[in-house]
């Protein structure tokens, strides 16, 4: 029995003083039975690991070419029609979402991917140089 109480965390001085005030407020058999009661949290939600930064990228990837063909069609505003591109592609016709509100939010992702992306193909740059120079010293 001993060993198994050497396992458990032992409390902070916090800790102690809100259990503290919980019993003196409605009594240790009151503390006790709502412990009995109170069901654990789960493990909330699910990490998504590196997706975000993917997909940010990919979505800056996405805006910078069709900017690029709206530009070559002499379009004074080529990322806005982008942005309004995506918004179609995403939510066709129907108006579930704001489109000012999608813009704003989509520019912040667009700028966010466009930084990752720019070091990605940097570190690749850097990465072909030298796999150019160890062919090189062989």
């Amino acid at each position: 029995m001993a060993e198994k109480r050497k396992l458990r965390p032992e409390l902070s001085a916090s800790d102690t003083k809100e259990l503290a005030r919980l019993v003196r407020k409605y009594g240790q058999e009151a503390v006790a039975a709502a412990v009995q009661k109170t069901p654990l949290r789960g493990p909330g939600r699910p990490s998504r690991g590196l997706l975000p930064y993917y997909e940010r990228m990919h979505l800056a990837d996405w805006i910078e070419e069709a900017a690029e063909e709206h530009r070559l069609e002499g379009h004074r505003a080529p990322y806005k029609r982008a942005v309004n591109d995506l918004y179609e592609l995403l939510y066709g016709g129907t108006q579930d979402r704001d489109p000012e509100k999608f813009a704003k939010t989509t520019k912040k992702k667009y700028q966010q991917g466009r930084r990752d992306l720019q070091l990605l193909k940097e570190a690749d740059k850097r990465r072909e140089a030298w796999i150019q120079a160890q062919k090189g010293r062989k």
